[in-house]
């Protein structure tokens, strides 16, 4: 935080007489609450922030990490964000709709029973759970959001082979040399 003012006097050296517009997230500040008083979570600024970040992470990358300590409150920011968007398409707010949202657990499955594998004997592929989920979102014709929430500590014996997955084409590209073609309210959420 103490280097955001130099940030921004670079900034107006770079760019003078540009003003910038502040963004307006009452509505979405207003929801937050809301939805917060209705889990019984107490409504810290800080708190409310880190969900507003995770809601503009969202509207840019299809792949990213909420990172914090264990109790941190990543899993519940993620449930109030989903309450945010059902309340928001309750209302015909900013375009919002609600939130179809798995958790998996890579920890308690077999790599094979998660991504998939070849049958040694027929030599056919079956698909994992990641693999079904993400052809079931990727396929939908609601309109809203689709979210696969990967909800355990990052372990590098799964995550690795997730990063070479998810790509800058919104495309999840299989060890069975399947691509498919994520939709864009789909995000994987590590």
């Amino acid at each position: 935080s103490h280097d955001s003012p130099l940030f921004d006097s670079i900034i107006s050296d770079l760019f003078p007489r540009v003003v910038l517009p502040t963004s307006d997230r009452g509505i979405l500040d207003v929801s937050i609450r809301e939805i917060m008083q209705k889990m019984n979570l107490q409504a810290f600024l800080w708190y409310i922030k880190k969900i507003m970040q995770s809601y503009k992470i969202m509207l840019v990358q299809h792949g990213f990490m909420l990172v914090g300590s264990p109790l941190g409150g990543k899993t519940s920011a993620l449930k109030v964000l989903a309450g945010v968007f059902e309340l928001l398409e309750a209302k015909g707010l900013m375009d919002q709709h609600r939130v179809e949202y798995v958790f998996i657990r890579p920890k308690a499955i077999t790599m094979a029973q998660l991504y998939g594998t070849f049958d040694p004997v027929s030599h056919e592929w079956s698909d994992g759970v990641l693999v079904n989920m993400c052809q079931k979102h990727a396929t939908s014709l609601t309109k809203g959001r689709k979210w696969c929430i990967f909800d355990v500590p990052v372990a590098a014996i799964w995550i690795q082979i997730m990063n070479t997955c998810p790509n800058d084409n919104k495309q999840l590209c299989l060890m069975s040399g399947e691509i498919i073609q994520m939709s864009l309210q789909e995000n994987i959420i590590f």
